[in-house]
């Protein structure tokens, strides 16, 4: 479960792990430099990549109405490339092919 920083609503997501963790943080640090460079906030100095799958209003983990539940298959996605538009400035931030 996240919870955003107003606690406004929570989030049911699956943490991403193994090889593509890594290169995912360093698209996100990409995003944070272009965050720095027109004076932003990055979003959090230690990210941790996960997928959204649903969300909720509130901040239900104050409830305790929830429980973790680890999953026994692996889901498999590619990521191929990051966009952030900021004003009318477009980004583009792609994995390079090993």
């Amino acid at each position: 479960m996240y919870v955003n920083d107003e606690k406004t609503r929570s989030f049911i997501g699956l943490n991403v792990t193994g090889p593509g963790c890594a290169q995912l943080i360093l698209l996100i640090k990409a995003v944070d430099a272009v965050m720095k460079s027109f004076a932003f906030p990055i979003f959090y100095e230690d990210p941790k990549p996960h997928v959204t799958v649903a969300w909720m209003l509130g901040d239900v983990t104050r409830q305790g109405s929830y429980q973790r539940i680890p999953l026994d298959e692996t889901l498999s996605f590619t990521i191929n490339e990051v966009q952030c538009r900021i004003g009318k400035y477009n980004f583009t931030f792609a994995l390079k092919n090993s």
